[in-house]
């Protein structure tokens, strides 16, 4: 697994530009007619700007792909709950590692997603990991997984890893990193472009992030 944290695939769709937020975060709020408690989410799209991460060999760059999972995973959440939703970043920008913890720091989140793709030497290797850092981070890295496991993503579920990434590391808030496919694997660059496997990753994750939320 490269460093640069893996990240969602392209969509077949043109991604969405949010407008300009009220605060420096991208920041929307959710419909307050939906009965579910108000909460701060932090969704983080893997690299962007100079950082693209894992390109694969059709092109695909994780950069873009885990932006366009980011803004799907936010629509989810917007229309199912009352929660405050904030991307560290709603464009193609570098936002350093620091940057992104600090987000989650300074909003008090509730619930941090780092969402990656990955990519190995070896083109075989396929599949979604979940990487955590300690009990709390465990936790939430269970819910989503399961949900993750009933979606009939047709792709190898790799499990729950222990891994000392700073952006789990150094974070107050429960946080997972998600690797959700290889970009190096053909049969997941197809999949992680496709809108049906898209909409389900979305909504499974959010799925497990309310899940978390509710036991807690």
């Amino acid at each position: 697994m490269t460093f640069v944290f893996s990240v969602v695939v392209v969509l077949g769709i043109a991604a969405r530009v949010l407008p300009p937020a009220e605060t420096e975060y991208a920041q929307a709020a959710a419909p307050a007619h939906v009965n579910e408690k108000g909460v701060c989410v932090v969704i983080d799209p893997g690299h962007g700007g100079d950082d693209e991460g894992a390109i694969g060999e059709n092109g695909t760059m994780e950069k873009d792909a885990a932006l366009q999972t980011a803004l799907r995973i936010q629509q989810e959440l917007l229309a199912r709950t009352k929660a405050t939703v904030i991307l560290t970043r709603d464009q193609d920008v570098d936002v350093s590692l620091e940057d992104r913890v600090k987000v989650a720091s300074e909003t008090s989140a509730d619930v941090f997603i780092s969402i990656h793709y990955d990519a190995f030497t070896d083109p075989t290797i396929q599949g979604m990991t979940i990487y955590f850092f300690d009990e709390e981070d465990w936790n939430l890295a269970e819910a989503i997984h399961e949900r993750l496991l009933d979606s009939d993503l047709n792709t190898e579920d790799r499990g729950i890893e222990f891994e000392d990434y700073h952006v789990l590391r150094e974070n107050p808030s429960p946080a997972v990193l998600l690797e959700l496919g290889y970009v190096s694997n053909r049969s997941d660059e197809a999949r992680i472009n496709s809108q049906d496997y898209q909409e389900k990753v979305a909504a499974a994750i959010a799925d497990g992030i309310i899940e978390f939320l509710k036991s807690r």
